[in-house]
């Protein structure tokens, strides 16, 4: 794989899966995606299961460790799956075309 791509949620599950959506529909097929949950206080795993059934790792912190924290927690567990050449850090409140990912790469 050459991408991981890192989401960050906390807490604001319909935010987290309109970006899990964008992020799913790239045209870009060589990345795996990670999600870390950063102490949320309702568990996204359960979410992101009911609503998506995909085979997505999350990274769930038990506190709240800020976001370049998180990030950097996400990015040393990715390392154990492949060795990616390019990290692409997402925070849940953003909006992400189709085709954003293949233009990055």
């Amino acid at each position: 794989m050459l991408v991981a791509i890192h989401l960050l949620h906390y807490s604001i599950d319909d935010l987290t899966l309109k970006v899990l959506d964008d992020l799913l529909k790239q045209d870009y097929p060589d990345y795996k995606l990670f999600i870390i949950d950063n102490g949320s206080p309702n568990p996204f795993q359960r979410v992101l299961h009911d609503q998506k059934g995909r085979d997505i790792p999350i990274l769930t912190l038990p506190v709240g460790k800020g976001m370049t924290e998180a990030f950097n927690t996400s990015i040393k567990t990715s390392m154990g799956w492949a060795p990616f050449k390019y990290h692409w850090l997402v925070t849940n409140d953003v909006k992400i075309p189709g085709d954003i990912l293949g233009k990055l790469v």
